[in-house]
């Protein structure tokens, strides 16, 4: 049970103190049992996953600086705004600084985050920095959407839902620290409502919303709410007009990546895409746009799988052991929630839709049921299974695979992969690897020894859009016209 401070105030402090004490199990009581957290852009832990990586992190003795900036209570529910610091070291063991501004909700009951923007000068009105700010939360919680269906949630049990508004407002007053209620809350009000009409993964706005916006967006008309009519889809990324989206310094490593992928299906022979860099740096968000620009802009079908390895210790995915069959779940459509039969029932239609040979489905399906089953290191039988599976998946259509996190797989899953980039060859499947510098580290060789390999070293990015996010967020100080 979390052990949430009852005075908002303090709340802050006592993080801090236990932060730079290193206390995990103090740390940890600062969250629910089914808390999310999103440390890395695009990357959400709970559960396990969560817990070891705030554990991993605190090994290095980080020491953080936090002063709150602005605090909203509503009932039992507070959103405190903080300006951060972090002194740690970096991979290497060199010192490195890390700053921020950073969000807390301490409720019990709810998740709903409430964002006002101001017409204050900048180029871009307020309405617009709303909506695009509604835009980035959506994309960093949510994967694109499969053809004809909503966007899929980064963690399980995760909804991501949002609407935008535009009017006048009276901000809450900062009294003593904390901020008690609103002078005339008619906007923040119609937003609540608006939320009720909205489906998870998607982002409603109202129509003045949409005419002040509608030259720097993209829309499709929604039918759920008088109120909100206009679903938002995507958003330019700075001043100017509606198009395809650039991805700013990012677009060089994505045209190579894409000529990889045309490459792979020319030669119908596997390729290997190596990413290099940490996820500060962007790496995960550029797996996530590539992602989507596959998925997306491809014109003939290409079958994207993605599998990301846990830490070591986090439970019985630790050191990416369920990657292979996370991978298999996701071909077939296996969802966690399934029980065993409906799983083989998934499994077995998968296999007789890949093949009519008899013995080959005879001979798959026993070892990819243990695969799926299994929570203890995976065999090489079940391995070797899977390695088949996969090359009658690429020959019925191309497959691209995302290995994110790969620098915390044990070794039996490295040569798993070694294995089955190696032999499957003469199929047309584009690995995609990410990790950080921790993989050479262990294997100095990484894709040295095969054919149609690319590594991809990522350097910082100037301008990143998350800060933009970021500095978009701060909150208005007096009655203006606002955006939610």
């Amino acid at each position: 049970m979390s052990q949430l401070t009852d005075n908002v105030e303090k709340h802050t402090a006592l993080y801090v103190e236990a932060f730079n004490a290193g206390d995990f199990a103090t740390v940890e009581s600062f969250y629910t049992e089914d808390a999310v957290a999103v440390w890395e852009p695009r990357k959400a832990l709970s559960g396990d996953a969560r817990r070891a990586y705030q554990r991993e992190f605190l090994k290095s003795g980080p020491k953080m600086t936090a002063v709150p900036r602005h605090t909203f209570v509503t009932g039992d529910t507070a959103l405190l705004i903080v300006d951060w610091t972090i002194d740690t070291v970096d991979a290497d063991g060199k010192p490195e600084h890390l700053k921020g501004v950073g969000g807390t909700v301490a409720s019990s009951l709810g998740s709903l985050l409430l964002g006002l923007f101001e017409d204050d000068g900048q180029e871009d009105p307020a309405a617009v920095r709303a909506a695009r700010a509604a835009a980035a939360v959506r994309d960093c919680l949510t994967l694109p959407a499969p053809p004809g269906g909503p966007r899929l949630p980064v963690a399980e049990g995760l909804s991501v839902y949002g609407a935008v508004c535009t009017g006048r407002a009276a901000p809450p007053r900062n009294t003593g620290g904390t901020t008690t209620g609103w002078s005339g809350g008619g906007l923040a009000d119609d937003c609540q409502a608006m939320l009720a009409s909205v489906a998870a993964g998607e982002i409603h706005v109202c129509d003045t919303t949409h005419r002040l916006t509608e030259a720097h967006a993209t829309y499709r008309h929604a039918c759920a709410s008088a109120s909100a009519p206009w679903e938002l889809l995507s958003v330019a990324d700075g001043p100017g007009g509606p198009g395809e989206l650039t991805y700013g310094d990012r677009e060089c490593e994505l045209d190579l990546m894409r000529s990889m992928l045309s490459r792979t299906r020319r030669r119908s022979a596997p390729h290997m895409v190596t990413v290099l860099g940490s996820p500060g740096r962007g790496r995960t968000q550029l797996l996530m746009e590539f992602q989507r620009r596959v998925e997306q802009g491809e014109t003939e079908k290409v079958r994207v799988l993605t599998a990301t390895a846990a830490p070591a210790g986090a439970g019985t995915g630790g050191g990416g052991a369920r990657m292979p069959a996370d991978v298999l779940a996701a071909y077939c459509g296996i969802r966690s929630e399934e029980g065993t039969m409906m799983s083989s029932v998934r499994l077995d239609g998968a296999i007789a839709r890949l093949t009519d040979d008899e013995d080959t489905r005879r001979r798959l399906l026993p070892a990819l049921r243990s695969l799926l089953r299994s929570a203890e290191p995976v065999g090489e039988e079940s391995l070797a299974a899977w390695r088949e599976f996969l090359a009658l998946a690429a020959r019925a259509e191309p497959l691209v695979m995302i290995w994110d996190d790969l620098h915390h797989a044990d070794a039996p899953l490295l040569d798993a992969l070694d294995r089955t980039i190696a032999e499957l060859d003469d199929v047309p499947v584009l690995h995609v690897v990410a990790a950080d510098d921790r993989l050479l580290a262990r294997r100095p060789h990484w894709s040295a020894g095969h054919p149609h390999t690319l590594v991809i070293s990522l350097l910082p990015v100037a301008d990143d859009a998350l800060d933009r996010l970021l500095e978009s967020l701060l909150l208005p100080k007096r009655e203006t016209e606002l955006a939610r």
